[in-house]
């Protein structure tokens, strides 16, 4: 695989995503906060609670990727975070994410085609408290794409396939 789609902070930058938070009150990179909300998603995290968890829980992974010098997130933070951004800038951060994890096996394009249409909520609460359900469809969702694409059978429902081909790169660092 070609090592370019190794570097996450590339992928972020390639999707030309906004920062929406005061420079000032920054204490994690917006990579750091889009690495550990999908590791923590990906290890079956239903809530900004659980997300953290997980994402404690896969710091040492995590940390072969991005440096998280002041340790992963809070659950308040990330769900400050997710509530500052919109539909579009939550699937850009997504899109980023899987080009990223799939070590460029699905491109963006490839990626956002198996999303179909994202599901539109009709409040601004209605959206912000789907951000997780809709964010784990649409791992699903890619992850049947990729294990289609790799020849590999039925996605193990325990197991998360980006989280895997995560630790597999991260061992051949």
């Amino acid at each position: 695989m070609p090592q370019a789609h190794r570097n996450f902070l590339d992928e972020i930058e390639a999707q030309e995503l906004h920062d929406p938070r005061v420079t000032r009150t920054r204490r994690y990179s917006m990579a750091e906060i889009i690495l550990s909300t999908f590791i923590g998603i990906l290890a079956s995290g239903q809530s900004w609670y659980e997300v953290q968890r997980y994402a404690k829980e896969y710091l040492p992974l995590l940390r072969h990727y991005l440096p998280y010098k002041n340790g992963v997130p809070a659950h308040d933070t990330l769900n400050r975070f997710y509530q500052l951004i919109g539909p579009h800038e939550l699937e850009r951060c997504f899109l980023a994410f899987v080009v990223f994890a799939s070590d460029g096996a699905l491109d963006a394009s490839a990626a956002k085609r198996c999303l179909h249409a994202p599901p539109r909520a009709t409040t601004v609460a209605e959206q912000r408290n789907r951000i997780i359900p809709t964010l784990r469809t649409w791992c699903t969702l890619v992850e049947r794409k990729l294990a289609a694409q790799k020849g590999i059978p039925a996605v193990d429902s325990d197991r998360s396939l980006l989280l895997h081909l995560l630790e597999e790169a991260a061992k051949e660092r």
